[in-house]
């Protein structure tokens, strides 16, 4: 890692001495300032949380709510946090002075009323015996304790703690993801395709007539594996989009997430219920959505009969209607994918990565559980043939795999044309690039080298003029028979 300027530092001091702590993780001044901001909010909130536990027993019509004025923002480079986190985040940073006029001054002492700091920018007054001085004694504590707290933060920082992991969550989407050590942080590339994947449903739910293939007759019923679900971000994401939280909707879900670690299914099921307190999932989440601790590479190892009952049995419906052998519609899945040699120091995986997020998220095993020991797969790609294994297994019209880069997604693809070579299904490949560029994939490798290099296209994110050609592969996408046919007639003009 390349050394930090002198008069980078330098500048960073002159704004404020714990700056070029974050110069260390962030490398860029408007970074470092924008993290700061995070880090002192958060530090303000955890006192305001301990204070607010101390005085309990407020009036109602003892909050003040004060305006705080606005302060300018700017674009995080390291790492990436939705622009309305950010444009939040600052307002409620703000400091708030008060005005009181000589008379409320003087009856403030009279009634012998203490005036602290509240959550959130509010002023929260109320009788009490202490007096005013206690009162701000009080603040310059709480005070004080903030700005201990901030050190110690900033410090985890500069060791190169995720910054996610000392805020204690992500923004993904509309959602706020709950993160803690253990369990791999969200990405924003898994969350622009997440939101890819169920706005292309809903478009599909809207033109096909769907109520036909449904277990409900005159219901839409979609059956969803959220595969190596980790934080359950996508699981979660996807049922925001498909059943908005405050919008009536006549689609039936049931989403079903998967992990192989219990730290993550504990996780994933608490951002479940966060999210449906603070309104950011719809109510009927909490039946439509379940997290289950599985062995996914054990389970493509099992019959196709085994297969659909594990998963139908940890279903959502699963003390319901639905019967052990139902099919699902669709797998998504951000599954370990780095090889061990890109995981090593000097390869491909950044040191905060490695030394704070699990491993066992980022890297397939390379014994155990798995029983796969094929030489000629490389060792990143181990998950990618179970998980076609078990698209077919579940019946599965759609197939969404994460992948590290365009050279692994290349890889995915020969296993996918190789999977299906001896198969009837109508299916159809495709690769979607960071940049929302999507391509069309042969289905052959008699007619892989003309078509990949005829039908590639601009994604509906992608730039509507040029694209990066730069842009990584992020996803490898299959689907199946219906939906096979329609994705060929709205995106692909019915080209073969």
């Amino acid at each position: 890692m390349p050394r930090l300027p002198p008069a980078l530092i330098r500048e960073a001091a002159l704004q404020n001495h714990l700056l070029p702590l974050l110069l260390r993780a962030c490398r860029d001044l408007p970074s470092a300032r924008n993290e700061f901001r995070w880090l002192q909010e958060h530090a303000r909130d955890t006192v305001h949380a301990k204070t607010r536990k101390r005085h309990k027993a407020l009036p109602e019509d003892a909050l003040i709510h004060l305006k705080s004025p606005r302060h300018g923002e700017e674009k995080s480079q390291c790492p990436q946090r939705k622009d309305s986190s950010v444009k939040s985040k600052a307002d409620r940073l703000e400091k708030t002075s008060v005005a009181v006029d000589a008379n409320s001054r003087r009856s403030l002492f009279r009634r012998r009323v203490f005036v602290h700091r509240g959550h959130r920018n509010s002023v929260v007054s109320h009788t009490s015996g202490r007096g005013l001085r206690d009162a701000f004694q009080e603040q310059y504590t709480a005070r004080s304790h903030a700005q201990s707290l901030l050190a110690k933060f900033i410090a985890r920082r500069a060791r190169g703690v995720p910054l996610q992991y000392i805020l204690g969550n992500q923004p993904f989407g509309n959602l706020e993801i709950l993160t803690r050590k253990g369990v791999l942080i969200p990405r924003s590339d898994t969350e622009t395709y997440s939101q890819h994947v169920a706005k292309l449903l809903l478009s599909w739910l809207h033109t096909a007539t769907f109520a036909s293939h449904t277990r409900l007759p005159g219901r839409r019923k979609l059956r969803i594996l959220d595969l190596c679900s980790g934080t359950g971000c996508i699981a979660l994401l996807l049922h925001s989009v498909l059943k908005p939280p405050n919008l009536d909707s006549n689609i039936d879900l049931e989403i079903l997430g998967a992990d192989i670690s219990m730290d993550a299914n504990l996780l994933s099921r608490r951002n479940l219920q966060h999210n449906i307190a603070e309104g950011l999932l719809h109510p009927d989440a909490a039946q439509d959505v379940s997290f289950q601790q599985m062995d996914i590479l054990r389970l493509a190892r099992s019959n196709r009969s085994k297969t659909r009952r594990l998963f139908n049995h940890g279903s959502p419906s699963a003390h319901q209607d639905a019967a052990l052998d139902d099919t699902w519609d669709v797998i998504v899945s951000n599954p370990p994918y780095i090889s061990p040699k890109d995981y090593r120091p000097g390869g491909q995986t950044n040191s905060s990565v490695r030394k704070y997020e699990p491993k066992l998220a980022l890297v397939p095993p390379v014994s155990g559980s798995s029983g796969d020991a094929n030489p000629a797969v490389d060792p990143g790609d181990l998950f990618y043939g179970p998980l076609i294994d078990l698209m077919s297994s579940v019946g599965a019209k759609l197939l969404v795999m994460e992948v590290g880069d365009s050279q692994q997604a290349g890889r995915v693809h020969e296993i996918a044309m190789e999977k299906f070579k001896n198969r009837d299904d109508d299916v159809r490949f495709e690769r979607w690039k960071d940049d929302g560029t999507e391509r069309l994939l042969s289905t052959s490798r008699a007619s892989h080298q003309g078509l990949t290099d005829g039908l590639a296209a601009e994604g509906t994110q992608a730039a509507s003029a040029t694209t990066d050609s730069h842009a990584s592969d992020r996803a490898v996408v299959v689907w199946a028979r219906e939906l096979a046919e329609w994705r060929m007639s709205v995106r692909w003009d019915g080209r073969v």
